[in-house]
């Protein structure tokens, strides 16, 4: 899923995706072209982590699960440093914490934060 909030002019827009990890790529791109012109934008995005998640919905094991966090961060940064014009924000979650491992929802958000290299 992603989540985002863009400020355009005095008027805060709030756009949300859900986004399937086969449709992820053309989502998020048509994310990015609707926050064309604004001047800052935060972009929110997380996907479901947990073990009924991944055997159930994704038909993953962590790895993949991982992968598709750290795929999406990956897209989100080049689509963000393609367009310099706006001040981008980035925010991360694992869905589903309460029941997702402890160890492997800090292992996903370190794989992700190593996508966007905060400072």
């Amino acid at each position: 899923m992603t989540l985002t909030d863009c400020a355009a002019g005095s008027h805060k827009v709030r756009i949300l995706l859900g986004i399937e990890p086969t449709q992820m790529q053309a989502l998020l791109e048509r994310t990015f072209e609707s926050l064309k012109g604004a001047k800052k934008a935060i972009v929110h995005y997380y996907n479901a982590c947990a073990p009924s998640f991944r055997k159930i919905v994704f038909n993953q094991d962590k790895a993949g699960v991982k992968a598709i966090a750290v795929a999406a961060g990956t897209t989100i940064k080049r689509l963000a440093d393609a367009a310099p014009e706006t001040q981008w924000g980035f925010e991360y979650s694992p869905e589903v914490f309460s029941s997702t491992e402890i160890d492997f929802a800090v292992e996903v958000c370190n794989a992700v934060i190593e996508v966007f290299q905060p400072t």
